[in-house]
């Protein structure tokens, strides 16, 4: 199966620029690791992992954040922030691997595509802003846990997946993404949509 029309559609509508398969797309200073086109297996692991290793580090200051005292809040935000903005990166990365359009996978792709600035990055970047506004801080954390527990990372979790399976490195990589502590409590029953629920093939 091929990539959907619509899959290619997603994943091209949150980069400005493009370039030929397996070349650099896009190299703007908020991807750690610069998005590709069509990758080859070791550029799907590659950004696999580089996405694995954003999700940690934004893990690591939501399970501190309200913690913290005012003057270590803004670093630790601004932190988070340059992991979280290469998450895009490497979801134009993997969204472009041709060979996968399951209809969880399409899902997933459209979810991240349509919630990340506005859920995760906007709201760090409040943090950012405002480190003493408590109210703020806490209703920017909540935020991101909720957004982060029931959609980015359950929907990261099937592009991963489905791309190292595909790519013939589903036992190499980590493909399951790591949840915040405060996974274990929140309620995702009223969160849309449940991209982990369709139909996702042989994956």
């Amino acid at each position: 199966m091929y990539t959907s029309t619509a899959v290619l559609a997603i994943a091209l509508a949150a980069s400005t620029t493009l370039a030929a398969p397996s070349q650099v797309k896009r190299q703007t200073a908020p991807c750690m690791l610069n998005t590709v086109n069509n990758p080859s297996t070791n550029q799907v692991a590659s950004s696999i992992n580089q996405w694995n290793a954003d999700v940690d580090a934004v893990n690591t200051f939501l399970n501190t954040a309200l913690t913290l005292s005012v003057s270590s809040l803004g670093a630790a935000a601004q932190n988070a922030f340059n992991f979280a903005q290469d998450e895009p990166c490497q979801l134009m990365t993997l969204a472009s691997v041709p060979a996968i359009g399951t209809a969880a996978f399409t899902c997933a792709v459209s979810d991240l595509t349509n919630i990340f600035k506005s859920r995760v990055l906007d709201n760090l970047q409040s943090i950012i802003n405002k480190p003493t506004d408590t109210a703020a801080v806490h209703a920017a954390v909540n935020d991101i846990n909720l957004i982060r527990c029931c959609n980015v990372l359950p929907d990261a979790t099937i592009l991963w997946t489905d791309t190292a399976e595909d790519s013939g490195i589903g036992g190499t990589v980590q493909t399951v993404a790591n949840r915040e502590n405060a996974c274990a409590t929140v309620d995702c029953s009223a969160q849309t949509p449940v991209c982990a629920s369709m139909d996702n093939g042989s994956f």
